[in-house]
């Protein structure tokens, strides 16, 4: 019985060590927006997700300059949660303008967004 017991308990450790590390990189995977699946159907969500006009930032000072700052996704997308279904696939809640759901699968080994919705507010 105690053989089980341990054998259950570092099943469960090298489980929990997985997930944190599959979270790891859904998260990484949502933030950077690079990768998709070749079945993804949310590129009509991705122009939604950041600031649609370039931000004009001038300067304060006497002959200052101006700079045109273009947002990129990944500095306005904010992650709120990340739920995995089964092991390959993980639904990401996340925002930007709006609220957003991400459905992330693991393809050959890598995390690959299926998935993206704007949701209602």
């Amino acid at each position: 019985m105690k053989l089980f017991t341990v054998g259950l308990l570092l099943a469960s450790a090298a489980w929990a060590a997985d997930e944190n590390s599959d979270r790891l990189a859904v998260e990484k995977t949502v933030l950077a927006l690079a990768s998709f699946t070749s079945d993804f159907d949310g590129a009509a969500a991705l122009p939604q997700m950041t600031p649609s006009k370039p931000v004009v930032v001038i300067s304060k000072e006497p002959m200052g300059e101006a700079q045109i700052v273009v947002a990129s996704p990944a500095t306005h997308l904010v992650l709120e949660k990340t739920r995995f279904i089964t092991p390959d696939v993980a639904i990401v809640d996340a925002s930007s303008a709006h609220p957003l759901l991400f459905v992330v699968k693991r393809e050959a080994g890598v995390w690959k967004i299926a998935s993206v919705r704007v949701l209602a507010e």
